[in-house]
């Protein structure tokens, strides 16, 4: 079949012409149209990807959302990382997905899920992060928690640095990563800034850094006080 009788069936049959119609109008047997209309619904959706389970929330702390969307002015002592959570209704069943972003320099640092959960479980979850944080949680638009992931994602790779290892599972729920991201700006004052975690291997990543730029395009700060301005 030729792509100019392909481009016409799918024109007819965005009139919501039956098959048999649009083998009338085109002189083709109704068995050789049906089976092009399977075909471009399959293209279609490949294209389009997965359809994902309905988004019921979608949250990050708040200094997140006043840095990296708002644009506002942050301090070394107020931290750079998001937490952002997302629940999804899958059946009739709820499952969170959480991902901890460093936007100061080490991309996506952590992740989890799909994983499922009673709502009452979520709404624990939310309140734990408060209480950690001490900040309080708000929505977001799922466009911009893809922005700060995708993003974050980008910058990290750049400064040799790859995202946790179990964002391939925790993606399915992200969803593809959009043809265009909200701009944000990543690091600190400029450049990367590498805080040290309870769980880092500082001698390893401060090497990483070394290696993909110089002393002075960088800063960071270790538990020990050691420090580089």
């Amino acid at each position: 079949m030729s792509p100019e009788q392909l481009q016409a069936i799918a024109d007819l049959r965005a009139r919501n012409l039956s098959p048999k119609q649009i083998a009338r109008q085109l002189g083709l047997r109704p068995a050789e149209v049906s089976a092009a209309i399977r075909q471009q619904a399959i293209a279609l959706a490949a294209e389009q990807g997965p359809t994902l389970p309905p988004l019921k929330r979608c949250m990050v702390n708040e200094l997140a959302v006043q840095v990296l969307l708002e644009k506002q002015e942050s301090g070394v002592l107020e931290g750079g990382q998001a937490q952002i959570f997302l629940l999804r209704l899958d059946r009739m069943q709820y499952f969170v997905t959480s991902y901890l972003v460093d936007w100061w320099c080490l991309g996506l640092k952590n992740c989890f899920g799909p994983r499922k959960i009673h709502r009452g479980d979520f709404e624990f979850m939310i309140q734990q992060s408060r209480e950690n944080t001490d900040q309080e949680m708000v929505d977001i638009t799922l466009e911009e928690a893809q922005s700060i992931i995708y993003g974050s994602i980008d910058y990290a790779a750049n400064i040799g640095f790859q995202p946790h290892p179990d964002f391939e599972q925790a993606q399915k729920h992200l969803g593809p990563r959009p043809k265009t991201l909200i701009p944000i700006e990543f690091g600190h004052n400029g450049k990367p800034f590498y805080s040290q975690g309870p769980y880092d291997e500082p001698h390893k990543i401060l090497r990483t850094l070394e290696e993909h730029l110089s002393k002075d395009e960088f800063t960071y700060v270790l538990a020990g006080g050691r420090s580089q301005w």
